[in-house]
């Protein structure tokens, strides 16, 4: 049995490699760690002075990670290697519940948030270098999980209607 060197896990990933994540609070050290089979390392450079609360392994290698709700604005980062830097993907004005991507690289953040990266976007965005919203009129309440598919993104939550038609 090995501990991951982390105070409280709320996200797990695995690499291409068969190499397993784990994020969420530190002990004094970056709150993202990595495990080879062997034992646990710390993931990424910078050290993170915040709690992650989702996290996503994307098919170019990057790793995407998004603080969690009491850390707002709510910060999302991304870093290309274990040994790279984490550069801000922005900020959301609210929670991140999940992050996901899918094969051609597309990634999607969903959540309690209005606004990412300064852009309105109702609870749901994509990011292409640079964040857009999904649902033109939004949902009627919070997106509280996500997942992508082959062919497109699937919500759940506290809503009614997505973009005015019934959930």
């Amino acid at each position: 049995t090995q501990t991951t060197g982390l105070r409280e896990c709320y996200a797990l990933a695995e690499t291409a490699s068969g190499t397993l994540l784990a994020a969420g609070t530190g002990f004094g050290g970056s709150p993202v760690r990595s495990f080879d089979g062997t034992s646990w390392t710390t993931f990424g450079t910078t050290p993170l002075a915040f709690t992650i609360g989702s996290m996503v392994h994307q098919a170019n290698g990057s790793v995407v990670v998004a603080s969690r709700l009491y850390e707002t604005p709510s910060q999302v980062l991304s870093t290309g290697s274990a040994s790279g830097p984490w550069t801000s993907l922005g900020t959301a004005d609210h929670e991140i519940v999940g992050l996901a991507t899918r094969s051609n690289g597309a990634l999607f953040a969903a959540g309690k948030f209005q606004s990412i990266g300064g852009v309105p976007t109702q609870h749901v965005a994509q990011w292409n270098g640079s964040w857009s919203g999904l649902a033109s009129a939004g949902q009627d309440g919070s997106v509280l999980c996500a997942a992508a598919t082959p062919t497109g993104f699937v919500v759940g939550g506290s809503f009614a209607a997505i973009d005015g038609m019934p959930a």
